[in-house]
């Protein structure tokens, strides 16, 4: 029963698997917070370690336990580089796992070195370093897609990957340690929005040859059909007319659950068929149109697509001047799957990145998309997974209002 209905559960959670995800809670403030009971731990079990390879030498169950989370969640951790406190062989800070798991084993790793900082100047990622002291493609990744943000004093900002947020959540980390079994369609297809869950429920055992009756039934059927079965067997006959009134009544409840507005519509079977092969849905239209940017002005339009979010991507945009002329256009096909978000930003980063080169100032920038229009203006909290390209892009915005 205690797995998802796709799965052939009941949706209940396993007591287990809510155990194994507040352990991993446990490791996620161990890691991130720097309060009274992470200090204390920390100087308990890991003095002169680092707590991702630390083990077990007795104690604490609790801490026991916290470890075993701890193989399964550490690499799900990201860290933003904002000052380079990150330990550059054991944290996730670039996005592919702890350096220490993914560099080849014939690789020598340079332990003098700890920190990410030691890769960061003035401006931004030490190249020659980062070569000299990661594999290429490692070093390459870094350059390409990490955009370092500095800021000295702070330390480096953990995300949490497992949401698009960044925010650590018991469901997450309940959804990656959780037991699993096949997915299956027909066990989704029997759950079905505003059916009793009786009807559900009895489906399901039937299914799962649950029902102890005489013998298991080799269909599926609905509740009234085995109702309607044992009146026959232990009480007499049962009127056609009675059977006729209890499904018709039974389709009109389910409409009336499955559709809110079918509270004053047709009874009668007939009528229900003629209402529904004579309805028509109202249909609204909304114009959108380009308008002219101001004299002077210089307009940004962007977009982004995915072929199943994620997967696939691209992103494309365009720049007029005031009188309407295209002055660049450019799309392209993004190398890695990903989301629409991720889509989007990347378009608005390059176009921005174009306007800047080419001084294209004062820019009016248009999207589809409501959330980067939020993104950019801090009015909603930045995902991780987008939260370098939108650093990037106000940074470029900010070179030119200054």
């Amino acid at each position: 029963m205690c797995f998802p209905v796709e799965e052939g559960g009941l949706g209940f959670r396993s007591p287990f698997d809510i155990s194994k995800a507040l352990n991993a809670k446990l490791w996620w403030r161990f890691r991130t917070s720097n309060s009274l009971w992470a200090n204390f731990l920390w100087n308990k079990y890991c003095k002169k370690q680092y707590p991702q390879y630390v083990t077990w030498k007795g104690g604490s169950q609790v801490w026991k336990m916290v470890l075993e989370a701890r193989d399964s969640i550490e690499q799900e951790i990201w860290w933003e580089t904002h000052s380079g406190t990150a330990n550059i062989w054991y944290d996730n800070w670039t996005k592919l796992g702890a350096l220490h798991y993914v560099v080849p084993n014939d690789f020598i790793i340079d332990d003098s070195i700890e920190v990410v900082s030691h890769f960061i100047i003035e401006d931004g990622w030490n190249v020659e370093l980062l070569h000299h002291h990661l594999p290429e493609e490692v070093a390459n990744h870094v350059v390409k897609e990490l955009k370092v943000h500095i800021e000295e004093g702070q330390w480096d900002k953990p995300w949490w990957m497992m949401t698009s947020t960044g925010k650590f959540t018991i469901s997450s980390v309940w959804e990656l340690l959780r037991q699993r079994a096949n997915y299956s369609q027909v066990y989704k297809q029997m759950w079905i929005k505003g059916v009793p869950f009786k009807i559900n429920f009895l489906l399901w055992r039937m299914w799962k040859f649950k029902i102890p009756v005489h013998e298991v039934l080799q269909s599926i059927g609905i509740s009234m059909i085995w109702k309607w079965r044992n009146t026959t067997m232990h009480r007499g006959t049962l009127s056609l007319y009675r059977v006729l009134h209890e499904i018709q009544e039974s389709i009109h409840k389910f409409c009336r659950v499955k559709f809110p507005a079918w509270q004053d519509k047709p009874y009668k079977w007939a009528d229900i068929v003629k209402y529904v092969e004579s309805f028509q849905p109202c249909i609204t239209r909304v114009v959108i149109r380009w308008d002219f940017p101001p004299i002077g002005w210089f307009k940004l339009n962007t977009n982004g697509a995915t072929k199943g979010n994620p997967g696939p991507s691209s992103t494309a945009f365009c720049v007029r001047n005031d009188c309407g002329d295209l002055i660049y256009a450019e799309g392209k096909k993004l190398t890695d799957d990903g989301s629409s978000l991720i889509a989007e930003a990347v378009a608005l980063r390059d176009g921005v990145a174009y306007c800047e080169s080419h001084n294209l100032w004062p820019l009016i920038i248009e999207t589809d998309s409501l959330s980067m229009k939020k993104f950019i203006s801090s009015e909603w909290e930045v995902p991780w997974s987008i939260i370098l390209i939108v650093n990037e892009i106000n940074r470029r915005m900010r070179n030119q209002t200054t």
